[in-house]
């Protein structure tokens, strides 16, 4: 049987006004199993204002659109905030993230 796995901690590196590193605390990740838990850049995410927009131009551009779009859950949860992962012509997962609802503790 296969082990599942989840998340169990996350945390946001702000890095002043440019990009933000997000880091994943993993559980049931066995060695050799490919997901989440694999160890390594597993991928990245890009927030973008018009989520149909630049999943559309990463297509004509050679992306292969892969899962989604996919409500947001957690803090993110909101109406329309969403996700889609795209697989970049060189190989690389991208998850495209649209947050048109604002998010955090109420």
């Amino acid at each position: 049987m296969k082990e599942e796995q989840r998340i169990v901690a996350t945390r946001m590196i702000r890095l002043g006004e440019g990009a933000n590193i997000e880091l994943f605390e993993i559980e049931g990740a066995a060695p050799g199993v490919e997901g989440i838990g694999s160890l390594g850049l597993q991928h990245f995410a890009v927030y973008c204002d018009d989520l149909a927009q630049v999943l559309h131009r990463g297509s004509a551009a050679g992306g292969t659109p892969l899962r989604g779009p996919n409500a947001l859950f957690g803090i993110e949860k909101g109406t329309g905030n969403s996700m889609h992962y795209v697989r970049a012509p060189w190989g690389s997962l991208i998850e495209l993230i649209s947050i048109p609802t604002a998010t955090g503790p109420s």
